[in-house]
């Protein structure tokens, strides 16, 4: 959530139960790969990334892949939360920050923990 847009932020805080749930996989990823990119303009870009995850069960983990599409844009002006230095906000200049992110398969067996 360190360079999630504020746009992306919102919706997160407001339903986290749900989207901790959909976006499992990025949260514990064990690996990931990107796979492409996709310039939109000179600010925006869209990016397909694989994430590798872990599911633990009872008969033993199962490693799976996750395909998620990125909406990457290009913030003039930036706040950046360094929520491991004590939530200090930190200022940045023309920084990328993640703008949407959506599963690319959202069948949510496949998101079963």
């Amino acid at each position: 959530m360190k360079f999630a847009s504020p746009d992306l932020r919102t919706p997160w805080k407001a339903s986290p139960v749900s989207l901790r749930r959909l976006f499992s996989p990025l949260l514990n990823c064990t690996s990931y790969t990107l796979l492409s990119s996709l310039p939109i303009n000179d600010s925006y870009y869209r990016i397909r990334v694989r994430v590798d995850h872990v599911v633990r069960s009872e008969e033993g983990d199962v490693m799976k892949a996750f395909e998620f599409n990125w909406d990457l844009g290009r913030q003039e002006e930036c706040v950046i939360v360094d929520e491991f230095g004590g939530g200090r906000e930190v200022e940045m200049a023309s920084c990328w920050m993640v703008d949407k992110v959506e599963p690319v398969d959202v069948n949510p067996e496949r998101f079963e923990e």
